[in-house]
């Protein structure tokens, strides 16, 4: 497993690829009439959905994050 910043402990359980994936996450828009012109942080959970770009594994983001050492 090769990531250690945003996707650290992260790998895919059925194809093994580091990433990236696909993951469902929130944050805060600022929108006015013309749109969106900034926004926040982007945070995501253990039970987020998960998706791989390389075989389309779709799982939560817990099933994605292996312990340290495994």
């Amino acid at each position: 497993m090769t990531n250690t910043n945003c996707l650290a402990n992260m790998q895919c359980p059925k194809c093994e690829s580091d990433g990236p994936f696909w993951i469902e996450g929130v944050a805060y828009f600022l929108v006015s009439d013309n749109g969106i012109t900034e926004y926040g942080s982007v945070n995501w959970q253990d039970d987020s959905g998960c998706e791989c770009s390389a075989c389309h594994h779709r799982d939560f983001v817990a099933h994605f994050t292996q312990e340290k050492g495994e």
